[in-house]
């Protein structure tokens, strides 16, 4: 939808609260009474975008994890995915979590949506730590450990440079893949 993309691309330039619905309605080309017309408020907006930044981040780790041969080979592809993802959508990720998470206490619905979505995007990534387990790849902690450790990776080595050259972010992805399988190898060796 335009009008989410065009507060993304605020968000890349500045916070949240500084943004007003008049920036996006010029940002996006259309007037700020149609913006009222699509939602009641600025808020929720930007809760819409984040659902359905949501969602597609979900259908990316579905997808990855569903086509995955093994779990080394489905660990890179999902690291890099994700960080392609990031990159592309710069102003949903920059966001500054202070201010979402003040926006979402005022709806608790909301809230309730988010979390069941996160679970939901927690549980291909189980699943696919699960057949690293199976594999005899990873092992000696618990799944959900795993999943967290690749999260903050992840989100590490992206949220300092949005815009690496290609080869800095198969770098990220392959150190990120290399640091998982050292931690969590039970017979650590450079996987294929």
């Amino acid at each position: 939808m335009e009008v989410l993309d065009a507060a993304e691309r605020l968000l890349a330039r500045q916070p949240y609260t500084s943004i007003s619905v008049q920036q996006i309605a010029e940002e996006s080309e259309f007037s700020v009474g149609y913006l009222y017309k699509l939602f009641a408020s600025k808020d929720e907006l930007y809760l819409a975008l984040v659902e359905h930044r949501k969602d597609e981040i979900l259908e990316l780790i579905e997808s990855v994890s569903e086509q995955a041969t093994c779990f080394t080979e489905g660990l890179r592809t999902l690291v890099s995915s994700i960080q392609i993802w990031l990159r592309e959508h710069e102003g949903f990720a920059r966001d500054n979590r202070t201010e979402l998470m003040v926006l979402l206490q005022r709806h608790h619905k909301c809230v309730e949506d988010l979390e069941e979505k996160d679970a939901r995007m927690q549980r291909p990534v189980l699943a696919l730590f699960g057949r690293g387990i199976e594999e005899g790849v990873v092992g000696g902690a618990d799944p959900e450990l795993m999943a967290r450790t690749l999260r903050a990776l992840i989100w590490g080595y992206t949220s300092d440079d949005f815009h690496p050259a290609e080869e800095t972010l198969s770098n990220h992805a392959e150190h990120i893949v290399q640091i998982i399988l050292r931690t969590y190898s039970p017979h650590w060796k450079e996987h294929d």
